[in-house]
């Protein structure tokens, strides 16, 4: 087992290990995680069971632990046969297929006609590590398992079963089950589908009194046609459906077959009542009417294709599965029937295959035997007739699997041992029932701490699960932290393990806490920030009834906070401390604590808002944007209808509507406080409003939505009927000193208890009452300050929010021209940030490229999909020629105009929701010349097609260089690789190609073909040498040359080309995960020349770049980069000083 269990002696005395419990004589191994694993084992019914048992269950619709085939019946399906019956699976088609790390068999129950579909998988990596008989012995090692144990993982949701039912699938239930071995990575899915000929249809085919009279009336109005007609042909629909199917299945294309309807046998047999299932089945139909108005058209059989790999299987869910499903179901009648099929066409079954792939031998006759549905053979999850190895191995599973139930266990043991042939079985049972009651007394002070623990005795138990025990018992109730510790000290005491034992002392014997048991008292999962933890930190201690429960809290809080040196974090929890230890109490909120003037202002969080913080002192550093927000009068959009319908946003030319335009001004008039704030406050934080947040973090239907609710859940007071002249304005009449009056209402109705509804002028006039209707701008504002937003642990991504930024940006001012090509409509904005790209395609056989034109706020860079790369190759990914083999198209992008301000995505989200995590090694310089536009003809083009080329090779070092950094474990076959591939190359001359040797060594599947010449034995690659790490390092270093060879020729083709330089200015980072975490930003001061760090409230100074950058650029945390040009960067970017010091 290449040393994956643990080191003991394996030559350990019988005796010894019939007086052990499972898993007290040997250490657990380390648990390999899969996801079908991991659901198995959370749940609260998870028995598993030997293969030969989930077989049992599967064909009798007995599954102890899932209903699989109850769900499935519950459907109502239009099943052409009962379901309750023990299925009998043949082969279906050729859908079946075993790979290296996966296997597929698709079935047919030849009595009900649903299709079962098993699929089994493991992880490459964990070979090795696979249940395997090899490690079968009597008594069997708990660590070594011998065969699988299938647990229950789950069902595949109905939305997903719909979504595959819509696009033609038949799948009605999907079941997953893993198997719960500690380093076994074996899981086994099983989808029942359907018939795929319904109970009508099969009907068809078996209503001989229908053919036969047919046949009778074609014989008395065709004597002759008819005179060989028989009256079996009356039996034959199934056979000749068959055939049909068949030559779809098998004849090429060009040889597709076409039935005439008039043919003798088909116009009897089928005839026009079961044109629809023709149809249905993928027959083409041609339809020629006579005279008569007779069909005499025909059927023409449709070819479906077969997969692209000749030798492989039909992929399910194809026509070409369906097509093979139909016929199986038809063959499973013409069987039922007792016709003779040819050997080709016999029905194969599939038990023995089925338990082959499970790693187990077919036990026959289980129906007949009464003990397989005994209580004791379901809980241990065996079937009688199994060896003796194979239960216990079972029983060991079990034992970890539903602790709670190990006495039972036990007791089973011993009734199936009873019924065993094996006496030695049932002398082990009686053993292991011995041991348990001598060690599992409830009065011990071993068995008061496993009861305290919520943990059932005995103690075998790994220090994993005891500390998931007692960090959960300690989050119920923190108050009992002194009785949970000295439950763990009598399970150390009891421990035989030293370094388990000291683990366990460290926890309960003092009054520290390790990091993890504080995560789990504050109740929060171990990647969030510091500001989130800290917020949950706040909440328990508040909602704390019991006062002896908030020292453990306060220690957790002090446990992580001992770790952090952000003086934010360390301020927030003295002030925690000093409320909830000694019952005062400070509330000086941090944007009212005197500041560092020399230090830039912070922002405060509002509301997990960390991401808006770093996109705003970022922002207000730009020039443009400063400048609008702050002397917004001079760039104010007028809001008459005229102006608002001409106005075009952006690119796209996108309409405004009133609304956009109100909460777009709203934003930049909040923004320009808070900036003029940023000059002016001696405070060490500023607090963002929470009607600048709503305004650009919240959509604009949103809130007005969230405005008509609140004003119907607070019932305002209903305003005075205006009079029947129409005001002057879009608000309503009857406001005070310019102020709101009974804005909140959203209809206006007779009051009679109000002497203002009555006016003496309305008793003459015939009046319409109408709803006073507030206007959009009335909205908007009321809007902005009611609307509540999430602010739990929802984050929204920064891109997009700058994103939302620069579209209210736009939103709020005036056009200062158009563009006389395109007809955008030119502001202050798009000038600043917008770039123009061009996106170049062509078909493989075409000569020109078909070319659309982008205007973009940012581009985009893919970080390398393992190990490190530069920013230029990650932008690389984004700019150069791909070429798409699939849809044989040859594309690139190219830049045609670059903004002052340039905006860089580092693409960190993948297709999967998890994220590359990779560094991109960030330059303070990025010249931008070989992504720039370039005649096809032109000299720049070569040169830009060369760097392609050299690029894509560089890619291909780089992520070998990686690889083999990665991978230790198999350098020695690397290095054997590699040496045979150089002297195959360098010697050239002295092989002879017949002598290649095919053989190597490992488990070779049946659909595979070796070659080995017997010519061949003795020749091969020349042996490694002696001192792999010398070579290793050798080859490694050729590699690393080649690396930097390629790089020096990058940057040649581009050396003194410096018209498009750029300088970095801001990275804004992210830690956590895609849709959590904290964002902070670090930005360049070019006047002061040094680095600051923007954390929330918290600002520190860095001057060295380089270290600025170290950090960057080995972490994946980098996500959003600012850069500005470098020939004029001062007229764009500047970080402003506070108004003291430019005073001073």
């Amino acid at each position: 087992m290449n040393g994956n269990y643990n080191l003991r002696s394996r030559g350990q005395d019988l005796e010894a290990r019939y007086g052990k419990l499972p898993w007290t004589a040997c250490s657990r191994p380390h648990r390999i995680s899969t996801s079908g694993k991991d659901q198995a084992q959370t749940r609260l019914d998870a028995i598993g069971c030997h293969p030969s048992r989930w077989v049992y269950e599967l064909l009798n619709n007995d599954f102890l632990s899932c209903d699989l085939v109850d769900r499935a019946r519950a459907g109502q399906l239009p099943a052409p046969f009962d379901t309750s019956h023990a299925h009998r699976l043949v082969n279906s088609g050729k859908q079946s297929h075993r790979w290296a790390t996966r296997t597929i068999t698709s079935t047919l129950c030849l009595d009900c006609h649903f299709h079962f579909i098993i699929r089994t998988s493991w992880h490459q990596a964990h070979v090795s590590t696979l249940c395997s008989k090899a490690h079968a012995e009597w008594v069997p090692f708990e660590d070594r398992p011998c065969f699988h144990h299938l647990a229950y993982a789950g069902t595949e949701p109905g939305d997903v079963i719909d979504a595959e039912r819509q696009d033609g699938s038949n799948v009605v239930s999907r079941e997953m089950f893993a198997c719960t071995a500690a380093q076994c990575t074996y899981t086994v899915t099983v989808d029942v589908c359907e018939p795929r000929l319904s109970t009508e249809m099969l009907e068809l085919l078996q209503d001989e009194d229908t053919i036969l009279k047919a046949l009778n009336t074609a014989r008395e109005n065709e004597p002759d046609r008819y005179q060989v007609a028989t009256d079996e042909w009356a039996k034959q629909a199934p056979l000749n459906l068959n055939t049909y199917l068949r030559n779809m299945l098998e004849d090429p294309p060009e040889k597709q077959k076409t039935i005439s309807k008039r043919n003798k046998r088909f116009a009897v047999v089928f005839g026009p009542r079961c044109f629809d299932l023709f149809r249905y089945l993928g027959f083409a139909e041609e339809i020629t009417l006579t005279e008569n108005g007779v069909d005499e058209g025909s059927f023409i059989s449709e070819y479906p294709p077969r997969p692209a790999d000749a030798w492989g299987p039909t992929e399910i869910g194809s026509r070409r599965a369906f097509i093979e499903d139909a016929r199986s179901e038809v063959q499973a009648l013409i069987h039922k029937k007792g016709v003779t099929f040819d050997e080709a066409q016999k029905p194969q079954f599939v038990n023995a295959l089925i338990h082959e792939l499970l790693g187990v031998e077919e036990i026959l006759n289980l129906g007949d035997n009464e003990l397989v549905q005994s209580h004791s053979h379901q809980l241990i999850g065996v079937v009688p007739g199994l060896h003796k190895i194979a239960i216990v191995n079972a029983y060991f599973q079990q034992w970890n699997l539903i602790p709670s139930r190990r006495q039972e266990l036990i007791v089973a043991l011993a009734l199936v041992a009873q019924n065993h042939p094996d006496e030695t079985l049932a002398e082990y049972a009686a053993t292991q029932d011995s041991v348990y009651g001598a060690v599992a007394s409830p009065g011990s002070p071993l068995g008061k701490a496993l009861a305290l623990l919520g943990l059932a005795p005995p103690n075998t138990y790994d220090y994993g699960e005891i500390m998931a025990a007692y960090r959960q018992k300690l989050f119920e109730d923190p108050a009992s932290i002194s009785d949970l510790r000295e439950a763990l000290m009598a399970l150390a005491t009891d421990c035989q393990k030293e370094d388990m034992q000291l683990r366990l002392v460290v926890e309960g014997g003092g009054e520290s806490m390790t990091a993890d048991t504080a995560m789990a008292v504050l109740g929060c999962p171990d990647a969030v920030t510091p500001i989130q933890w800290l917020g949950a930190a706040e909440h328990r201690l508040e909602k704390a009834e019991d006062p002896r429960a908030k020292p453990a809290l306060l220690q957790a809080i002090q446990t992580l906070v001992s770790d952090n040196d952000d003086p934010l974090i360390r301020d927030r929890w003295l002030r925690m401390n000093s409320i909830h230890a000694s019952g005062t109490s400070s509330n000086v909120p941090i944007w009212e604590q005197p500041g560092d003037v020399a230090l830039p202002v912070g922002l405060s969080n509002i509301g997990n808002t960390c991401y808006l913080n770093s996109l705003l002192q970022y922002l207000f550093t730009v020039k443009p944007v400063r400048d609008i927000v702050t002397n917004y009068e001079a760039y104010q959009l007028e809001m008459d209808d005229k102006t608002l319908e001409e106005r075009r946003l952006g690119a796209n030319k996108m309409k405004l509507d009133r609304a956009e335009a109100v909460v777009s001004q709203v934003f930049v008039k909040e923004l320009g406080a808070l900036f003029e704030s940023l000059v002016t406050s001696d405070k060490k934080a500023q607090k963002p409003t929470q009607r600048l947040a709503n305004a650009v973090l919240l959509d604009t239907n949103d809130l007005l939505q969230g405005a008509h609710s609140e004003a119907e859940a607070r019932a305002p007071p209903l305003p005075a009927r205006p009079s029947p002249a129409s005001p002057s304005r879009d608000v309503p009449t009857g406001t005070a000193d310019g102020q709101e009056a009974a804005s909140n209402a959203s209809t206006a109705v007779d009051d009679e208890s109000s002497p203002e509804v009555t006016h003496a002028e309305d008793a003459s006039e015939d009046v319409i009452m109408e709803d006073v209707e507030p206007s959009i701008e009335e909205k908007v504002q009321k809007a902005l300050e009611v609307q509540k937003r999430s602010s739990g642990t929802e984050q929204q991504d920064a891109e997009e929010v700058i994103g939302r930024i620069i579209n209210r940006l736009q939103a709020a001012i005036r056009p200062t021209g158009v563009d006389e090509a395109t007809g955008i409509q030119l502001e202050k904005i798009i000038e600043t940030f917008f770039l123009t790209t061009v996106n170049y395609t062509k078909k493989f056989d075409d000569t020109a490229y078909q070319t659309e034109i982008s205007y973009d706020r940012s581009i985009t860079a893919f970080p390398a999909a393992d190990g490190s790369c530069s920013l230029e190759e990650a932008l690389g990914r984004n700019f150069d020629l791909q070429v798409l083999e699939d849809s044989r198209l040859l594309r690139y992008t190219a830049i045609r105009q670059l903004p002052p301000v340039l905006h860089v995505l580092i693409q960190r989200t993948q297709s999967n929701g998890t994220k590359n995590m990779h560094p991109v090694v960030i330059p303070e310089e990025l010249s931008l010349d070989k992504f720039m536009d370039a005649q096809h003809d032109s000299e720049e083009f070569t040169r830009r097609s060369k760097g392609w080329a050299l690029s894509q090779r560089l890619q291909d070092v780089n992520r070998t260089l990686n690889q083999t950094v990665k991978s230790n474990e198999g350098s020695a076959a690397l290095l054997s690789a590699a040496v045979a591939s150089v002297g195959s190359t360098e010697d050239a001359e002295m092989v002879d190609e017949s002598e290649e040797d095919w053989t190597f060594d490992g488990p070779v599947d049946e659909d595979f073909m070796i070659v080995n010449p017997e010519d061949a034995v003795g020749k091969g690659p020349p042996a490694p040498p002696e001192d792999l790490a010398a070579a290793e390092n050798e080859l490694n270093g050729m590699i690393q040359a080649e690396g930097q060879e390629l790089v020096a020729e990058l940057d040649s083709l581009y050396a003194g080309a410096s018209e498009n330089v750029y300088r970095l200015e801001a990275v804004i980072c992210h830690r956590g995960q895609a849709a959590s975490g904290h964002y902070w930003v670090w930005i360049y001061d070019f006047e002061d020349g040094l680095w600051r760090h923007y954390n929330d409230e918290a600002v520190e100074v860095k001057e060295s770049t380089e270290q600025v950058l170290s950090e960057l650029n080995t972490k994946g945390e980098p996500y959003y980069l600012c850069y500005v040009r470098d020939s004029d960067k001062e007229k764009w970017v500047e970080v402003p000083k506070r108004t003291m010091v430019r005073e001073i």
